[in-house]
């Protein structure tokens, strides 16, 4: 038995959930990923994975072993980054995780320049607003916009957005425009369903202060939220890489110029510094240099 395949078929069965489509991922049939596993359990003594016929899960020993799994090919991954670096060719597939509106509207001529100078690297992409677990589910690094990360989280700032508060002038002339950000209580403000409070931020002498707000339409997605905002349903607080062009199409306005919200930083998290792989290291150096490069095209991106 191959040793190291079978960590892989185990890893694999582990990380989608089923025999199945760790078969698929892995280009094996079934059976052989199956015997894989079991001969892997058999050799180390130990059961690794409750079976069901609904579901799989693992046992205390796979969970201890899962996590040595994947030491194991976090330390042949920067083995083969190592190597990659002095043969000049850097390889491997890069798994990535970023926000959906900031990707569609940023993200792809990035990746398109990276993948042109490091035509060995594969990029596998995931376009998703929620916070990923990148060693539960295997992801290299992930692209984070936000105030602050939480504590222990390994990350390097690329960049940062200012936030807007606009809504359309057909909304303000029939609603009204708010003076201060008290005034948010009485309108209609459409905020992101994955916020962890209903509240938006403003400075306000020298400190940041909080005002919540009520509206009767959320989305996790910003792009989504921009639009029905420019027909006409109410306020909405964005970063600038999404409503710029709406406000300087005078389809959104500012409102409350005298209370700016604090800034968003853009982040990069990974899963170390020890083992950091060459793939995931050029990355961030690419996209840090790249919006450096390009901060005056995209305008609401200054270098970190």
């Amino acid at each position: 038995m191959d040793r190291i395949q079978a960590m892989r078929a185990f890893v694999a069965t582990v990380d989608h959930g089923s025999f199945a489509k760790a078969a698929d991922i892995l280009d094996l049939s079934r059976p052989v990923l199956t015997r894989l596993v079991s001969g892997l359990e058999d050799s180390l003594g130990a059961k690794l994975l409750h079976r069901t016929t609904r579901r799989l899960s693992l046992t205390e020993s796979g969970e201890r072993f899962l996590e040595a799994c994947r030491n194991v090919f976090s330390l042949l991954d920067e083995a083969e980054s190592d190597l990659s670096q002095q043969t000049q060719c850097p390889k491997g597939v890069l798994r990535l995780s970023a926000p959906m509106a900031f990707s569609l509207l940023h993200l792809e001529p990035v990746i398109a320049e990276f993948m042109s100078t490091y035509p060995s690297i594969e990029v596998d992409m995931e376009l998703a607003d929620r916070r990923v677990d990148l060693v539960e589910e295997a992801f290299d690094l992930s692209i984070r916009i936000a105030h602050e990360l939480e504590p222990g989280l390994i990350a390097r700032r690329i960049g940062g957005t200012a936030l807007v508060t606009c809504a359309s002038p057909e909304y303000l002339q029939v609603n009204g425009l708010p003076e201060t950000p008290d005034d948010l209580r009485t309108h209609e403000c459409m905020g992101f369903s994955l916020a962890r409070r209903n509240s938006w931020s403003f400075w306000e002498n020298d400190k940041v202060r909080y005002v919540d707000v009520r509206g009767r339409f959320k989305s996790n997605n910003g792009i989504f939220l921009a639009k029905l905002a420019e027909s006409g349903k109410g306020i909405v607080q964005l970063p600038c890489f999404i409503v710029n062009e709406a406000l300087r199409e005078k389809r959104l306005v500012t409102v409350l110029k005298d209370y700016q919200p604090p800034n968003l930083d853009i982040f990069c998290v990974y899963q170390s510094r020890e083992y950091l792989p060459q793939k995931v290291r050029l990355f961030i150096d690419f996209i840090s240099e790249y919006f450096s490069r390009n901060c005056q095209k995209i305008v609401t991106l200054k270098s970190a």
